[in-house]
């Protein structure tokens, strides 16, 4: 049963879980021919990855829906001697992972041609080996160690044949189906809760102009502009929702920030340790590159953004601080809430205040972010971007090193067992001519005794 297509959202993949949208995979076919294929805003569709891959501009591989119709299959196309692997882009993604492509690949014959060619094959269906000494616990603790994301248990109905498999989900909505297949095992299954979308539709439900909204959750996010909804049950008559202003969804991710800085600051003060006087320094206390990254991390809470329309330009304004003493964050939950309180427009205007920058053809405001949102996000990727981040530049530097490093090891080891060969040598000729004199040294002992008896 075919369960992907090509208009299938990446986001419904894995059961709702999705793709790793931040990710990249690295193909390499069998003949070493390398190729990168990043994740990004065009790339929302199976098709848009199968484009994607398949015009790396690097390895010679072609990407297709599996004949299985569950999945993408990766076929070599380089005709090499080398085997075809695919692996992460770096050690943050979970695309390959996420597509099922972290496998060895196999020697297939494709569309019944005789070219045997390396496939692999990124099928989402997972199949469960059971043999005749298994029982149903046995049967439940494989299915629960098959990293599915489903929960597997036995439960009692008190019947002649009481024990019973149940299987659950563990995501919700509909991309969440579970399509399981017990004949193998002579057993016969029952749905008893199907997984669904929750439904919501927004105005007259007899009107033309009505819209139905979904989501896998009970949340219906950007129901109205920034506001989401959240479904605590089924009704079959109208219901108003009134809104009103709340800063928690504000104050948690500032909390968050913190929290995660907090983190960086902790390890960088470690690293960066020194005492002159006991001669101790950290392992990057002279790395230029971690130190840029926390002189630009603290400009971002101490600078000042061009904001004087809504009066709120900084961090500090919305209770953020560094302690001078711990040199790490504090966040003042009474200094911010007085303020968001006061100025709830202004604290929005900071985060993503927008400015135009051109009209486009049609005489429309192209508009661009300048909030503290965007300037982060700026200062960020000069760091962590793939191509040219400052911190994989850094990493590459000094994977150079640790590589040069083990390489002039190799040629200092080299050149002394070299020179321990040669002043093995030396010493073996110093000992023979040694004992030579000493020979030497004893016969003309010996004249000379036998001259003075004379």
């Amino acid at each position: 049963m075919q369960v992907v297509s090509g208009h299938t959202l990446l986001s419904d993949l894995n059961g709702g879980k999705g793709v790793d949208t931040m990710g990249s995979i690295v193909i390499v076919d069998s003949k070493g021919n390398k190729g990168i294929v990043t994740m990004s805003d065009d790339i929302r569709t199976v098709g848009d990855l199968i484009r994607a891959i398949s015009g790396n501009g690097g390895a010679s591989v072609v990407a297709e829906i599996n004949p299985a119709g569950d999945g993408i299959r990766i076929i070599d196309n380089a005709g090499g001697t080398e085997t075809m692997t695919i692996s992460e882009g770096d050690s943050y993604s979970t695309m390959a992972s996420d597509l099922h492509f972290l496998q060895p690949a196999e020697k297939k014959n494709i569309y019944g041609s005789g070219n045997i060619r390396d496939v692999i094959d990124g099928s989402m269906t997972y199949n469960l080996s059971i043999t005749e000494k298994d029982t149903l616990t046995t049967i439940v603790e494989k299915l629960n160690g098959m990293g599915m994301g489903i929960e597997a248990s036995i439960f009692n109905d008190g019947g002649s044949k009481p024990y019973r498999l149940m299987i659950s989900g563990g995501r919700t909505g509909e991309a969440a189906k579970l399509t399981v297949d017990l004949s193998a095992l002579g057993m016969t299954q029952e749905v008893m809760n199907e997984a669904r979308d929750a439904v919501v539709v927004y105005g007259d439900i007899n009107a033309k102009n009505s819209v139905m909204l979904t989501s896998s959750t009970n949340i219906i996010k950007n129901a109205v502009p920034n506001i989401n909804i959240e479904i605590k049950g089924s009704s079959t008559s109208p219901v108003t929702v009134s809104t009103e202003s709340s800063s928690s969804e504000i104050k948690t991710s500032i909390k968050s920030y913190v929290e995660n800085i907090n983190k960086f600051f902790e390890v960088y003060l470690e690293a960066t340790y020194s005492d002159p006087e006991n001669d101790e320094y950290g392992a990057l206390f002279s790395d230029s590159t971690t130190r840029n990254l926390y002189r630009d991390l603290t400009n971002m809470i101490t600078e000042k953004f061009s904001n004087k329309k809504t009066g709120v330009e900084s961090l500090m304004q919305l209770g953020v601080k560094i302690n001078a003493e711990t040199r790490l964050l504090e966040f003042d939950e009474e200094t911010f809430d007085a303020l968001y309180k006061e100025n709830a427009a202004g604290i929005r205007e900071f985060f993503i205040k927008t400015t135009v920058v051109d009209i486009d053809k049609d005489g429309k405001p192209v508009e661009k972010q300048v909030g503290f949102a965007a300037k982060y996000t700026e200062m960020a990727e000069r760091y962590t971007a793939i191509k040219d981040g400052a911190l994989g530049y850094k990493y590459e530097t000094l994977q150079r090193k640790i590589e040069e490093g083990a390489d002039r090891e190799e040629y200092l080891q080299a050149r002394l067992d070299a020179k321990t060969v040669f002043l093995y040598k030396k010493f073996i000729f110093m000992e023979t001519t040694l004992a030579k004199l000493q020979k030497s040294m004893s016969a003309v002992q010996g004249i000379a005794t036998g001259s003075t008896g004379s």
